[in-house]
């Protein structure tokens, strides 16, 4: 019990670290690259934090678990809220309650995020129903996202 306790603050150690990493790295690449700190976020940050989701996504659907894969999906987004939520009251100074300090664009994509949850739920609730195996609901979700990100990147 002891090595495998020491083992995991190793490990919750190096993710800490590595969030550290991530998140200044990705700043950089916004300064250097004049994207934006939300554009390169909401992107590349986005992508690199969901591998482990994606991850655990394909190992779900290839046992045939797809309750397992959504509730992934959907926990994790549901998980970040809550996260940002918490950020917000513990960092006072410039956090969420300053209006100054969010780009426009990221309303956009907060928008894109919570409609795509909403199709992919109404989704999985009539493909339960249905035989059908692919709908028009994976295209809209893409387009969804594709969506924010440009109002991102036009946003600054």
């Amino acid at each position: 019990l002891i090595k495998t306790l020491f083992q995991f603050i190793i490990a919750s150690l190096v993710i800490v670290v590595a969030g550290i990493l991530l998140a200044k790295t990705g700043d950089r690449i916004a300064a250097e690259t004049g994207l934006g700190q939300s554009f390169v976020g909401t992107l590349f940050l986005a992508i690199a934090t969901s591998l482990p989701e994606l991850t655990v996504s394909i190992a779900a659907l290839r046992i045939g678990a797809v309750d397992l894969m959504l509730g992934n999906i959907l926990g994790s987004n549901m998980f970040n809220v809550f996260i940002a939520s918490i950020s917000d009251f513990a960092y006072r100074t410039e956090a969420l309650r300053i209006p100054d300090n969010i780009n426009p664009g990221l309303l956009w994509i907060g928008g894109c995020a919570i409609g795509m949850t909403c199709i992919a739920l109404v989704a999985t609730k009539q493909k339960r129903q249905s035989k059908n195996r692919f709908g028009g609901e994976s295209i809209v979700m893409i387009g969804l996202y594709l969506v924010g990100l440009y109002a991102l990147y036009t946003t600054g």
